[in-house]
């Protein structure tokens, strides 16, 4: 399945990524976003991007 993610991941990337232009990734700390987080993390050895992480605590739920 991790294969498959990364090519889903990677195929996004081939088609929207600007050049020269950040990207800022909102993670949210759960695990969708942290499965998020490692998929573009691997993909920097693919592609040259400026990747940058967004995390906010809005303290909403007790869990956050």
């Amino acid at each position: 399945m991790k294969d498959q993610c990364l090519k889903i991941v990677k195929e996004f990337l081939d088609r929207y990524l600007v050049d020269e232009r950040p990207i800022i990734l909102a993670i949210s700390g759960g695990p969708d976003s942290l499965a998020l987080l490692h998929l573009m993390c691997v993909c920097r050895q693919f592609f040259d991007m400026d990747l940058h992480i967004a995390h906010v605590d809005h303290s909403l739920r007790p869990e956050s």
